[in-house]
């Protein structure tokens, strides 16, 4: 089953970056084939990079050496205030650009971008 919204979280994306973005999103399925995009996977399938970071236990860091234009998070609770996971490594550099909620799901999906 995939998380809902990731369909619209899709369409943002290829609506609203470039076609040379770089999208970072554990759910790569999805947003990989609406968007010809390359993906950053935090769990290193299509992204070997990663897969030193997954090791050591800190995707985070991964992600931040690697820089993704677009960073997708999941399961994000719903009614809670949108932060960045780790406020430490991306407050200066994300910046919440969507929130997507299905009527009857009890977290959001939510897209950073990279500070330009």
């Amino acid at each position: 089953m995939t998380v809902p919204g990731l369909r619209g979280a899709a369409a943002w994306v290829c609506a609203n970056t470039e076609a040379e973005a770089s999208i970072a999103v554990p759910e790569i399925g999805i947003v990989g084939w609406f968007c010809d995009h390359r993906i950053i996977d935090p769990y290193g399938l299509v992204t070997p990079e990663m897969l030193p970071y997954i090791r050591a236990g800190d995707r985070l860091a991964g992600l931040a050496a690697l820089q993704p234009d677009i960073v997708i998070i999941q399961n994000y609770p719903r009614d809670t205030p949108i932060v960045f996971p780790d406020a430490d490594a991306f407050s200066d550099d994300y910046y919440l650009v969507k929130e997507i909620q299905g009527p009857d799901y009890p977290y959001a999906l939510v897209i950073f971008a990279r500070q330009p």
